[in-house]
């Protein structure tokens, strides 16, 4: 078996219950059968052969929610355990997947610091809410998560600061390197109009429609002083 309902699988409807979530349909999707020996074996296979050309490459899962996380583990074990980090967005009330529910694969995206954070950034003067980060903000545990202001999904949605804020945007990047929680993650993509369009084409040139978020000089300069300053 490959995917899950051969011929006919059921979508999920029901986000407070984890089998529809992890083994029905997502978005019209097939889903994938992970907990398959073979299907295991092919993409710890895949992970493999990328990271044994640069150890220092890592993945993203997307929609690891729709993964049960000990099929997951599987994989991840099988593959050599390789960085990864995780999308588990925080679920609405007592929905059934939750992110801890990943931490043992390794890191999962905290979405609920970008959102959190950007509105203090982007009102006036709201950069003195800064202050009463902490516990209070009630994030995952900084060993596990990986921050971002945007990615590529939120900025065609619910996220409050994208490139398209400029300056900005721009602090908040660099607010987000100099919290000494988690992992940060520089998005750096492309501009758009519409929402499903596709990069504007190769080679990329930094300046045209290509945003070249990471290589901006204050972007680039946090970069380097959060390696030496590291989360002290």
């Amino acid at each position: 078996e490959v995917i899950h309902g051969v011929g006919g699988n059921c979508a999920i409807e029901n986000w407070q219950n984890r089998t529809e979530l992890q083994y029905c349909d997502l978005l019209g999707m097939p889903d994938l059968c992970t907990g398959c020996p073979g299907v295991q074996d092919t993409l710890a296979d895949y992970l493999t052969l990328v990271h044994s050309g640069n150890k220092r490459i890592g993945f993203r899962i997307d929609a690891a929610k729709h993964i049960h996380a000990p099929e997951l583990t599987g994989i991840v074990k099988q593959a050599g355990h390789p960085f990864v980090f995780q999308e588990v967005i925080h679920g609405v009330g007592d929905e059934a997947v939750q992110p801890d529910g990943y931490f043992g694969n390794g890191r999962v995206t905290e979405f609920n610091l970008a959102r959190k954070m950007a509105p203090m950034v982007k009102a006036p003067a709201g950069l003195c809410g800064l202050k009463s980060f902490g516990k209070s903000w009630g994030l995952m545990p900084s060993t596990k998560a990986v921050t971002c202001v945007d990615n590529h999904d939120t900025q065609r949605g619910e996220a409050v600061l994208t490139y398209r804020d400029g300056p900005v945007y721009y602090l908040a990047s660099m607010v987000l390197l100099a919290l000494p929680y988690g992992y940060p993650k520089i998005m750096s993509g492309y501009a758009f109009e519409d929402y499903n369009a596709g990069p504007p084409g190769y080679p990329v040139v930094c300046g045209d429609q290509w945003v070249c978020d990471h290589r901006r000089p204050e972007i680039a300069n946090m970069v380097q002083w959060r390696r030496v300053a590291g989360i002290a």
